[in-house]
C-alpha cells in the first residue's frame, strides 16, 4: 500500500480533489465526509488501544487516528456501524460530520510528533475496521478495566 491509495480512499470517501492534494501536499490535515463510505467510532485513547490490540486477533483494523487534544482514538468501520453501535462508555460512533485526516505518513512513530496522527495509516490499510470485532474487544477491555481498574472517562463527541 501507498500514499496513492490513501489518496484514493480519501477521494473515494467525498474529499475534495483539490484540497485533499493542497493540505497534504502541506502537511496539514483534511476534512474527509462520514457517511459516504465509512462511519467513525470513537474511543477514549486508553480503552482505544486496549480494544485494538485485541480487534488485532480478531478481524481486520483499517485506519485509525489518534487525537493528542482529544485524547481519543478514531477508528474508521463501515457505513450503518454507527446506527447499530451500542452504549458501550467511553465510546461514541457517528455517522454525520467529518473527519479531520492528517497526511498518510503522519504516525504515531513520527519523533515528537502530536496531534492529529494514524495510528494505522491509510497508506496501509485502507479496508474499514471490522465493527464486530471492535465491539466486542472494546467490551472485553471495558470488562477488564472494570475488573482491575477503573474506568476511563467519557469520550468527547
Amino acid at each position: 500500500m501507498t500514499v496513492v491509495n490513501a489518496l484514493a480512499w480519501a477521494l473515494d470517501a467525498g474529499a475534495d480533489r483539490h484540497d485533499l492534494a493542497a493540505a497534504w501536499a502541506a502537511g496539514v490535515c483534511v476534512s474527509i465526509p462520514l457517511g459516504h463510505r465509512w462511519e467513525v467510532v470513537r474511543l477514549t485513547s486508553r480503552l482505544g488501544y486496549a480494544a485494538l490490540a485485541r480487534t488485532v486477533d480478531l478481524g481486520t483494523v483499517g485506519p485509525v487516528l489518534r487525537t493528542t487534544s482529544t485524547m481519543t482514538l478514531e477508528v474508521v468501520v463501515p457505513r450503518g456501524t454507527a446506527a447499530a453501535w451500542p452504549a458501550l462508555p467511553s465510546t461514541c460512533a457517528t455517522a454525520a460530520g467529518t473527519l479531520l485526516c492528517p497526511p498518510p505518513a503522519a504516525t504515531v512513530s513520527t519523533p515528537r510528533a502530536h496531534g492529529r496522527l494514524w495510528v494505522h495509516s491509510p497508506a496501509h490499510a485502507v479496508a474499514p475496521t471490522d465493527p464486530d470485532a471492535l465491539c466486542e474487544a472494546a467490551a472485553a477491555a471495558l470488562a477488564h478495566m472494570r475488573t482491575h481498574e477503573a474506568i476511563p472517562s467519557e469520550v468527547p463527541r
